[in-house]
């Protein structure tokens, strides 16, 4: 049974702790699981740290802070790109195979029937999501399987 790595970047807000914990609760009956969880900070913080360690599931924690100090232009530059990206890095600097990758906002909520359609995914599989951030729907751009 191949891993899912789900990447999730989180930013410091009122409801995140509230958001990560239900997503926590979902994670935790997904076998074969690992989760990295970026922080939009300078640093990692210790609050997230101890709330990764208190999960039971295997994660990979870092921060990386985005590029802007006050708020971008509405969909100039995606929120979580940046932290998406590094995460891509990490993983790739592991040279493991047979594995699926996911990118998981921390503010949804998902199906467990959702981990098992995507664990055996060959090359890429794209999922649209509705209703996010004031849009209709939010999908990823590829090309060439880039």
């Amino acid at each position: 049974m191949p891993y899912i790595y789900m990447i999730t970047p989180t930013k410091s807000r009122l409801t995140q702790m509230a958001d990560l914990i239900r997503l926590r609760n979902t994670l935790q009956m997904v076998p074969k699981l690992y989760w990295v969880l970026i922080e939009d900070s300078e640093k990692k913080t210790e609050r997230i740290a101890n709330f990764l360690k208190e999960s039971g599931i295997k994660y990979h924690h870092m921060a990386v802070k985005s590029p802007w100090t006050t708020e971008p232009k509405r969909f100039t530059f995606y929120r979580g790109s940046i932290q998406r990206n590094m995460a891509l890095k990490w993983i790739q600097s592991l040279k493991q195979n047979d594995i699926t990758i996911y990118f998981g906002d921390d503010d949804n909520s998902y199906d467990l029937q959702l981990f098992e359609e995507i664990r055996y995914t060959k090359i890429i599989s794209i999922q649209p999501i509705a209703l996010v951030g004031g849009l209709y729907y939010e999908k990823p751009v590829c090309q060439n399987f880039k």
